[in-house]
Parts: structure tokens; C-alpha cells; sequence
């Protein structure tokens, strides 16, 4: 039977891709993670409070990497205080973020100067931009271009 033979190999490749992804998957570290977390996207929606929230954000942000790499987060909760004008509250929990060590890498620090745009915080993107090489992060194009953006 050709066709019996044509699809052994196709169930081969799905399984053995299937063990790799199952082999592969990192375990979380839990030293590093505390286990409050991850915190939804629906967990920050629901809080009102935009000082409670901005508290809850600056919180979660400095104790979990993997919260610093949510960007849907970050674009929503900047998003949010800016409608409701809160700008001190997007400026402290911006400003917060150069204290971690991913402000040398530049995707990391596009990713603060672009928030600042969308926030309509221009000048705060520029100083940030400026601000690149006393934070070990050196400038290129890509940062140039966020600013502009």
C-alpha cells in the first residue's frame, strides 16, 4: 500500500517534532520568578486606580524578566495613562526602567524611547536617547529612527 507508506514518515516527523518541543521547553527557574506570577494583560485591565496600577506595573516589572518582555503590557498600560493623562505616572514608571540592566541592550531601550513617543512624551524619548551611552547602550540607526518615530 503506497499511500500507508508515504504517511509513516509524515507521523514519524510530527512525533519526533512533538518530543523535541516537549524536551526542549526551558523549566522556569524559580529563583528567578517569584511565584505570583505571570500577571495577565485582563489583571491589569481591570485596575481602575491609575496610581494602583502604575504601583502594581513599576512592581511587577522589577522583579520579573519575563513581565519586561510582555510588550502588549507595556503598550496598554502606557496607552491607558496617557488617555487619562497621567504623565508623571508614565514618566516614573519609564524613568524606573533604566535602573535594570537591559537598558545596555538597544532593543530594550527603543522599545522605553518608542513608549515615550506613543505617550506623546516627546522630549522624555530625546533625553532618554541622549541619556544611550552613560547607560552602556550604544546608539545606532535603530535608536536614531525610534526617536524620529
Amino acid at each position: 500500500n503506497h499511500s500507508t507508506a508515504a504517511s509513516a514518515p509524515s507521523k514519524m516527523s510530527k512525533a519526533s517534532a512533538r518530543v523535541r518541543r516537549i524536551c526542549t521547553v526551558p523549566k522556569p527557574n524559580p529563583q528567578s520568578e517569584p511565584a505570583t506570577f505571570p500577571v495577565s494583560i485582563k489583571e491589569i485591565a481591570n485596575e481602575l486606580d491609575p496610581e494602583k496600577l502604575a504601583s502594581t506595573f513599576k512592581q511587577r516589572a522589577t522583579v520579573s524578566v519575563s513581565f519586561r518582555n510582555r510588550h502588549n503590557i507595556y503598550d496598554f498600560t502606557i496607552a491607558r495613562l496617557a488617555l487619562a493623562e497621567r504623565f508623571s505616572l508614565i514618566e516614573d514608571i519609564l524613568e524606573s526602567h533604566k535602573e535594570f540592566k537591559d537598558i545596555s541592550h538597544e532593543g530594550f531601550a527603543i522599545r522605553i524611547i518608542s513608549l515615550y513617543g506613543k505617550a506623546g512624551m516627546f522630549g522624555h524619548a530625546r533625553n532618554l536617547f541622549d541619556e544611550l551611552p552613560q547607560l552602556d547602550c550604544v546608539r545606532t540607526v535603530k535608536s536614531f529612527n525610534a526617536l524620529l518615530k
